[in-house]
């Protein structure tokens, strides 16, 4: 027998309000032009391999221009929200943008994170064309959803999915982690 592809539907989380915090996420997504926010999801787990990737996952498939990222440039960030149709942004391992060491060279898409979450906020950036300088004003209100270990810092109050410490088997299937 073939294997069908993933299996989503297995429940990776101990709290019942995960799949609707997910579902509410979901919904925002295609209708982001009718709200005037839209909060920031947090998906977090206090081990590695906790889910955190295979919620991001199912995610992709269902919400609208999904764009999926690891640690991005802030160019490329202002650059892709400002598209139209307004894409939904998908950061993983947003623990790394937050973290001491990250802290600079992050300063810009934690802004993003941390404030763009009500429409019609413009974020401004100088353009150089030759010579010439230029103010862009870039519009970054999308749906936003951030996977990371632990705890994701945001300001907004946005539903959370907390990950059970379980770690993958390598043949499927999962097992709790030392100390979850």
């Amino acid at each position: 027998a073939g294997s069908r592809g993933p299996d989503y539907s297995r429940r990776r989380s101990r709290s019942g309000h995960a799949s609707a915090a997910a579902a509410r996420c979901v919904a925002r997504a295609w209708h982001v032009g009718h709200a005037e926010t839209s909060p920031l999801l947090g998906i977090t787990s206090s081990a590695r391999r906790g889910g955190r990737p295979r919620t991001l996952d199912c995610l992709e498939l269902l919400v609208p221009q999904p764009f999926r990222v690891v640690t991005p440039s802030e160019a490329v960030v202002y650059t892709v929200l400002a598209q139209r149709p307004r894409p939904t942004m998908l950061l993983d391992e947003a623990d790394a943008i937050f973290g001491p060491r990250t802290a600079e060279r992050y300063e810009g898409v934690r802004a993003i994170l941390n404030s763009r979450n009500r429409q019609g906020t413009r974020v401004l950036r100088v353009k150089f064309e030759g010579r010439k300088l230029s103010v862009d004003a870039f519009d970054a209100y999308c749906p936003k959803a951030s996977a990371g270990i632990r705890t994701v810092p945001h300001p907004v109050p946005a539903p959370d999915i907390p990950s059970p410490p379980r770690r993958a088997r390598p043949g499927g299937g999962s097992r709790a982690a030392p100390g979850g």
